[in-house]
């Protein structure tokens, strides 16, 4: 992307920025109070957002409650429900940050698992419990074939900050994949976890 804006900025002067999602930088930096400066070379790109995906800011109570004013779900059923999905998905995202945080540049690593779901495939485990996350993402790092080697200490410590009491879950807007929550509001309606007729509106709204 930085390229790119170059390349523009030759045709069209030093007017032309850009908007990182943050899945773009190190997923290991803290969490921002607010969009930070995207620099390469004392050069200014652009910005960096301080949440991990374009579609957590769609998911945001305020923003939803905004956008859609008078058919907004419930402030408070919408926010238990978006809370709820983020307590379910902890293992599966700190396996995902891990993956993350080892992958290479120059050797793809996929950072997600699971069956390919709806109209852009998007891979979702079908077990979301720790030992199948922890099972999954071993499996992704040796069917990677290279000289990664996996840390589970790691693994243990990433899981702890994702879970209830740690700085992930606590700001899961920001470290959590926005199309992982997305799809778990909208085609995971387990009713020992959600109440389906709930989420069904929500989703309704969000469409």
């Amino acid at each position: 992307m930085g390229d790119r804006i170059k390349g523009m900025r030759q045709y069209l002067g030093s007017v032309v920025f850009g908007v990182l999602d943050g899945d773009f930088g190190p997923l290991a930096d803290p969490i921002a109070t607010q969009p930070r400066t995207w620099q390469v070379e004392e050069q200014l790109f652009g910005w960096r957002w301080k949440r991990k995906e374009i579609e957590n800011y769609i998911l945001d109570p305020n923003v939803v409650s905004s956008a859609l004013g008078l058919a907004a779900p419930p402030a408070a059923a919408y926010e238990e429900i978006l809370k709820a999905a983020g307590d379910r998905i902890t293992a599966y995202q700190a396996a995902r940050t891990y993956l993350g945080l080892v992958q290479r540049r120059y050797r793809p690593l996929p950072t997600s698992f699971g069956r390919p779901r709806g109209s852009d495939n998007h891979r979702f485990p079908d077990a979301l419990d720790e030992a199948s996350c922890r099972t999954e993402f071993l499996r992704t790092i040796n069917d990677h074939q290279s000289s990664l080697e996996c840390d589970e200490q790691r693994f243990d410590e990433l899981l702890a900050e994702c879970r209830s009491g740690g700085p992930r879950l606590a700001a899961f807007l920001c470290y959590f994949a926005g199309k992982d929550l997305m799809w778990l509001l909208t085609n995971r309606c387990d009713s020992s976890d959600f109440s389906a007729a709930a989420i069904s509106e929500s989703a309704s709204c969000l469409e």
